[in-house]
């Protein structure tokens, strides 16, 4: 999970990753929407939508000439029951934290 966690603590993924949730598997968005939108530029959004694509967490759908981009939730349904794991784990011992610096 380590290039996910790490991919994902960046501001600029985070901003596409909020874009890319706005769509679903069967339309997806092109780079130039994902600019628009993200208010990056397009070498920077096509480096960034590369490393989610390397590291799993985005697919490509080629249409005619054109890529549409879009998370993919089918393939990584593991994936993402660890990072709900990880993040009930996280709020649970925050809870245990609070509760013992009240005592």
């Amino acid at each position: 999970m380590q290039p996910i966690l790490t991919a994902i603590g960046d501001e600029t993924i985070q901003i596409i990753l909020l874009v890319l949730m706005e769509t679903s598997c069967d339309t997806g968005m092109r780079v130039g929407e994902l600019t628009a939108k993200t208010h990056l530029s397009i070498p920077a959004v096509s480096h960034q939508v590369k490393i989610l694509r390397d590291i799993g967490l985005v697919r490509r759908r080629e249409e005619d000439a054109k890529n549409y981009y879009y998370i993919d939730v089918r393939n990584n349904g593991e994936l993402f029951g660890k990072m709900k794991k990880l993040s009930a784990d996280i709020e649970s011992f925050m809870e245990i934290e609070s509760q013992n610096g009240e005592n």
